[in-house]
């Protein structure tokens, strides 16, 4: 079993993962639109957009090597970060 990383840019419009390998080598990339919010709220769903994006991440792992083992993820997202609630801020 082979460990496998995982970035994800959440932006405005799209959202792009890339997985790599235990180099930090590209392996493959995905690209979805990002739920966009409706404003006032912040967002309508963020549990539906998470469960899509928690959905690609194990497809793109899959699809690359089956046994792979996801070792480590990091995330960026637009805005600010309350970092003790988890949440992004507008």
């Amino acid at each position: 079993m082979r460990d496998v990383y995982i970035g994800v840019d959440i932006g405005g419009t799209n959202t792009v993962i890339g997985l790599f390998d235990q180099d930090l080598k590209l392996q493959a990339r995905k690209s979805f639109r990002t739920s966009l919010p409706h404003f006032p709220n912040k967002t309508d769903n963020p549990k539906a957009f998470m469960d899509e994006l928690a959905g690609e991440i194990l497809r793109l792992i899959r699809d690359i090597d089956y046994g792979a083992r996801l070792a480590g993820a990091g995330m960026g997202v637009p805005g600010r970060v309350d970092p003790v609630n988890g949440i992004a801020l507008a």
